[in-house]
């Protein structure tokens, strides 16, 4: 999906080659919304790498109590 990216032709290709006419526009959505992703922000957390596993659960049990959830 490089720029620039016609989703209205992926689409009706993909549609086509697929035999699924009709459904169009929930595939152009979904493809939408997939491209939206790269707007999304990722937050990092960097840890240095000497930390014992104790103080990393640790940061990670704080972090989480405050709503964020991490994995």
């Amino acid at each position: 999906m490089d720029t620039p990216f016609d989703s209205f032709s992926f689409v009706t290709e993909y549609c086509q080659k697929n035999g699924i006419m009709g459904k169009e526009p929930e595939i152009n959505d979904t493809i939408n919304r997939l491209r939206a992703i790269q707007n999304n922000s990722i937050g990092v957390i960097t840890l240095a790498e000497d930390l014992d596993i104790d103080s990393v659960t640790e940061i990670f049990i704080r972090i989480n109590s405050k709503g964020v959830v991490l994995s």
